[in-house]
């Protein structure tokens, strides 16, 4: 069986956003998805008055990681370099990641039995019909059409937001 974890995150209106961001994530398993979540979160869970793609973004992969069991092992897939460096290659936590932000990554990271078995693929983010159709995107990453589910669930989740401002 493959596993593979595909999340996405942006923000309302601007990057940096005064407003919100969005996030979302989805759980596939040989091709189809079995679960998925997403969310708004607001510049003040970051202590700021903005919130950036990369902040949200980052929300995305540690909430779709806490939800995996103890014991998976899987492919972890993401558009957002930024991301996937601090979380799987060591990449600091700055510019604006509050302490309860990296100790709940820390956290996370300690539960997984197979922490290091876990894989994970850069994506080339907001594909078009042909590279969707190919596989293959900007800079010859690769591209998925959980990652345009992500994408698109974060879009809904903006419009939903500025449409009850």
């Amino acid at each position: 069986m493959i596993h593979q974890l595909f999340t996405d995150g942006g923000c309302v209106k601007a990057n940096p956003s005064p407003y919100a961001g969005t996030w979302a994530w989805c759980y596939v398993v040989d091709g189809e998805m079995v679960y998925n979540q997403s969310g708004i979160i607001y510049p003040k869970a970051f202590n700021s008055k903005t919130l950036t793609n990369n902040q949200s973004e980052l929300v995305a992969l540690l909430a779709g990681l806490s939800f995996l069991p103890l014991d998976w092992i899987g492919v972890v897939k993401s558009d957002s370099q930024v991301s996937l460096g601090r979380v799987f290659q060591g990449w600091k936590f700055k510019r604006g990641i509050p302490a309860h932000i990296i100790l709940r990554y820390q956290e996370i990271k300690k539960k997984f039995l197979y922490w290091d078995q876990i894989k994970w693929v850069l994506l080339s983010g907001h594909p078009t019909k042909k590279e969707l159709e190919t596989g293959i995107g900007k800079n010859g990453l690769p591209v998925s059409k959980w990652n345009v589910w992500c994408d698109h669930e974060c879009g809904r989740l903006s419009k939903e937001f500025t449409e009850k401002k």
